[in-house]
């Protein structure tokens, strides 16, 4: 079970993990987190999103991205309700599920590049 102190911790790290992202922003979104590029949401921290217990990343992801986390590893990786019609995945980010963040950010790096517009994705990996 994760903690308030858990949820909060997730909050910051996410902002941390996209700061170096182009035109990223991120804020509270009712119980929730979001990240966004240029106005789109590319991930979202849900918080016991209606009621499902979990404290979990959701994230755009790359086409086929989705199936081969949730394959590789159910413990960690799921398909979120209503964005995983689209192909977003979603990460448990809970203490006791152990959360890889270096895979974290990758999929938050990806999120961004799935989201952002092409100049941007320009931009960031000519500062690469």
């Amino acid at each position: 079970m994760w903690t308030e102190a858990d949820r909060d911790n997730c909050f910051r790290r996410v902002t941390g993990l996209v700061a170096h992202l182009p035109q990223t922003e991120s804020g509270r979104w009712h119980s929730h987190f979001k990240v966004s590029v240029a106005g789109k949401r590319f991930a979202s921290v849900l918080v016991d999103h209606h009621g499902d217990g979990r404290l979990a990343l959701t994230c755009k992801a790359a086409p086929g991205e989705q199936q081969a986390l949730v394959e590789a590893d159910p413990a960690r990786y799921f398909v979120p309700a209503y964005d995983g019609a689209h192909g977003w995945v979603g990460a448990l980010l809970d203490p006791e599920t152990d959360p890889d963040w270096d895979e974290i950010s990758a999929l938050l790096v990806q999120g961004w590049r799935e989201a952002a517009p092409v100049t941007l994705v320009r931009t960031l990996d000519a500062s690469s």
